[in-house]
């Protein structure tokens, strides 16, 4: 139900919110439940009235105004992005400047509106923070810090016309849209979804590392046979162009062994290795990948059902 969600929205987002009320000093009752770091805590039917009247009273309102300088912070960059094009090189003339490096000044000037925000309000944080490690450890956090940093950075590069602008830029915007998950977990319709994606993440993170190191080792053998091979300049032309290929061809089945039969290279090495490997991904790890999804999942959702029956016998204590 809403409340349910907006309940446990309110106690994802706690220490944002009661770091952002005027005149708070000390911890109040919810922050000190967050930093406890026992989930716990919010079964208490006390803690929860509480969360849910702060949610209802003012965490609702001051999460959508969030929301919303997070949607004008991504749309300006968008829109610098989009002015910006493919030719970052076209700076200002002698007689005074183009149309378009005008347009690109004023959306650099208006970002630095939600930017100053952001940056009042993570300074907010980290006071009331117990310590800047205890601050860092929420990812959310990580990701404020890396969008204010990266906005420093836009600005810098644009303004001494690097090259780098456009890698900066690229890698800033998909921050700002990956930031837009964090505001979605205050809604119904995707707030469970989205801690659900998270906490799957975390259960197989193990087995995403093993997987990676195939990759990884695959890729390594690639290169040091095929790198030398005109056939495969391509593919395996440098280390990053042999992990890409390997990557594709370990986890999607986009493989062409066309290149590795040529006189130049010891085409057998390489088929045993593939063979080996593509076993040991294909069948072992994704079909082991996909069976620690499902397992997670059936789990949430348990957690899930229990905690609406929690609920519900709570608002009907006479049953």
């Amino acid at each position: 139900s809403r409340c349910v969600v907006g309940l446990y929205g309110a106690a994802a987002s706690s220490q944002q919110l009661t770091a952002a009320m005027p005149g708070t000093k000390s911890k109040s009752l919810i922050e000190a439940c967050v930093e406890s770091g026992r989930p716990e805590m919010f079964g208490n039917a006390t803690i929860r009235a509480v969360v849910q009247h702060k949610w209802q009273t003012y965490g609702l309102r001051q999460f959508i105004g969030m929301f919303v300088w997070h949607l004008v912070d991504l749309c300006l960059l968008m829109a610098f992005m989009l002015v910006l094009g493919g030719n970052e090189h076209e700076r200002v003339d002698e007689t005074g400047g183009s149309a378009r490096e005008v347009v690109l000044l004023v959306l650099l000037g208006l970002l630095a509106i939600p930017f100053m925000r952001s940056a009042r309000h993570e300074i907010v944080q980290f006071s009331h923070a117990s310590s800047v490690v205890a601050h860092m450890t929420d990812p959310w956090n990580i990701l404020d810090v890396l969008q204010l940093g990266l906005y420093v950075a836009i600005v810098v590069l644009y303004l001494s016309g690097s090259d780098a602008l456009r890698y900066v830029l690229g890698f800033g915007v998909y921050l700002k849209w990956f930031g837009v998950l964090y505001y979605l977990q205050a809604f119904e319709a995707t707030g469970a979804l989205i801690r659900m994606i998270f906490q799957i993440i975390v259960d197989v993170r193990w087995l995403l590392v093993v997987l990676g190191i195939v990759v990884l080792g695959v890729a390594s053998c690639f290169y040091a046979i095929l790198r030398r091979s005109s056939d495969a300049d391509d593919e395996y032309g440098n280390a990053i162009k042999s992990l890409f290929t390997v990557f594709n061809m370990l986890l999607f089945g986009s493989f062409n062994l066309d290149n590795v039969g040529s006189e130049e290279t010891p085409s057998i090495v390489v088929k045993v290795v593939f063979a080996i490997s593509m076993v040991l991904v294909s069948i072992v790890l994704l079909n082991l990948l996909i069976g620690k999804l499902m397992m997670s999942l059936y789990i949430l959702k348990i957690s899930f059902v229990l905690l609406v029956c929690d609920v519900w016998y709570l608002l009907n204590p006479r049953v």
